[in-house]
């Protein structure tokens, strides 16, 4: 059986946006803890994930944050070889060669962790989608703007929060459990904003 493959990204409620001129239009310290611990805990000791981004969403990175520390680092672009390690990361040209490349380390899952291009590529691919819901809550001020938008998960199906919770490594620390008025989720909240933590499985497995 392969690894799961599962996309991690933060949207904008109600037309899921998720990006603007290259990069996020919110931070929200909650949202970026739950994906570091998302995308470095495991279930088996000696393991660890692999994170597979665009060339652009690397380059959007902090300098002094590259790599992503405790995890396999993976850039895509088509000017890169097939799949070859070069210092701290390894260089593909290719998801799904580099995906297949990877189920020959020792890796757990296979986070898929952007830009728009790539979410659009992982549609047939994935195996889950974990997607934190952001609401802008304020009536006197505008939403962020975004220029890039998630694609619609069509062969993908939201499950419950307990359900959850067990995909999730016991290190994530998820909020407590709410019913407000997006329904029962896990909410964080900063500033304007009003987030939950959803999982959708495919549909096709």
């Amino acid at each position: 059986m392969g690894k799961p493959i599962v996309c991690i990204v933060a949207a904008l409620c109600p037309h899921m946006g998720i990006g603007y001129r290259g990069g996020l239009p919110w931070k929200l310290s909650q949202e970026m803890k739950y994906f570091r611990q998302v995308t470095t805990s495991t279930f088996t000791e000696g393991k660890s994930n692999a994170v597979i981004m665009g060339r652009r969403t690397w380059e959007s990175i902090p300098a002094k944050f590259r790599p992503l520390k405790g995890r396999i680092n993976v850039v895509l672009s088509r000017q890169f070889p097939s799949f070859q390690r070069e210092d701290d990361r390894f260089l593909s040209n290719d998801l799904s060669h580099a995906i297949k490349s990877l189920q020959d380390l020792p890796v757990e899952r296979i986070y898929i962790i952007g830009g728009a291009q790539l979410y659009t590529e992982s549609i047939d691919i994935a195996t889950h989608w974990l997607v934190t819901n952001i609401h802008f809550n304020s009536q006197n001020e505008q939403p962020p703007p975004v220029d890039t938008f998630l694609p619609r998960l069509t062969h993908h199906e939201e499950v419950s929060p307990e359900q959850l919770a067990e995909f999730l490594p016991s290190q994530v620390e998820l909020p407590p459990l709410q019913a407000l008025q997006y329904g029962n989720h896990h909410y964080s909240m900063q500033d304007n904003f009003t987030y939950w933590y959803t999982l959708y499985e495919s549909q096709n497995t």
